[in-house]
């Protein structure tokens, strides 16, 4: 999708949400297999992180604000059973919509 908006590194935005939405996003870590997750954190360069959670290999945020025109990066740091520490960021668009 092409939302007109160049972000500064480049990554194309995944998700798109007004700056007045407050939304729930998702990543699977099924490919672990067998480990589990013992932490997850997030992390955003603008938008408000309001809670998270994580069940079996799947983790939860759920964030609101950002600036109309930003993409904002949202980073999903997690921990796991058998020592592996692995990152995912996703990237928002935030629009009037």
């Amino acid at each position: 999708m092409d939302y007109g908006i160049a972000s500064s590194d480049n990554r194309a935005p995944s998700y798109e949400k007004d700056p007045s939405d407050v939304i729930d996003l998702s990543t699977s870590w099924h490919h672990l297999g067998n480990d589990a997750i013992l932490t997850s954190t997030w992390s955003s360069d603008g938008l408000t992180i309001d809670s998270n959670l994580f069940s079996g290999l799947v983790t939860t945020v759920f964030v609101s604000g950002g600036t109309a025109g930003a993409i904002n990066s949202l980073t999903n740091t997690i921990v796991t059973a058998v020592g592996r520490t692995l990152q995912r960021t996703l990237y928002i668009a935030v629009n009037e919509l």
